[in-house]
């Protein structure tokens, strides 16, 4: 009985603060993202770590919503142009190589989303959009949600679930239904 009640314990930690994270975000801020989805030709996605593997599943959800996504680094990748949107997944806007890839992007002319939490990073100064995750990691920021978890757990949590709201609002949008994303899922499973 004790274990069960520390994973509920936990559970009901980690959902408390996604949800002070969620009621944080500027909504305006999403409706700038989702215009800016909706007008680019291709949607790419640089971040690194557990943050990267957020970005991918956000990448994979909108590729069955008919949204062309490119996680950096990829095979397959094709070019970036200026027609394009660079989402960038960095909790600091200081991690090497998406600070980097953010500067060749803005170089090309490729509009910038950042997803984090310092407004006064070095690709928060290049970004189009700024979607603000106020979260305080170890008191070394003044934000006002501090996290009980470890190291940037809650950030990576936020941005994939916020990547799935997202999703929602644009299946909404669109006028699309579960068998119309159903039909872009993969088949070979």
């Amino acid at each position: 009985m004790k274990k069960q009640n520390l994973f509920y314990e936990k559970a009901s930690l980690i959902i408390s603060e996604c949800d002070l994270v969620f009621k944080a975000i500027d909504s305006a801020s999403i409706d700038k993202l989702i215009c800016e989805i909706e007008t680019a030709g291709k949607v790419f996605f640089i971040g690194v770590g557990r943050v990267m593997l957020s970005l991918q599943a956000i990448s994979k959800r909108w590729n069955h919503l008919g949204i062309q996504s490119i996680c950096v680094g990829q095979i397959d990748e094709p070019p970036i142009t200026n027609k394009d949107l660079l989402i960038v997944g960095s909790s600091s806007g200081e991690t090497i190589i998406p600070a980097s890839i953010a500067k060749k992007a803005h170089e090309i002319g490729a509009r910038l989303v950042y997803i984090g939490t310092n407004s006064t990073s070095t690709v928060r100064k290049i970004s189009d959009v700024f979607i603000n995750v106020p979260i305080n990691r170890a008191g070394l920021s003044n934000l006002p949600i501090t996290s009980r978890q470890p190291m940037t757990s809650l950030f990576e949590q936020s941005l994939l679930l916020m990547g799935d709201i997202i999703a929602m609002m644009i299946m909404e949008r669109k006028g699309l239904c579960e068998e119309d994303v159903l039909k872009t899922h993969a088949n070979l499973q």
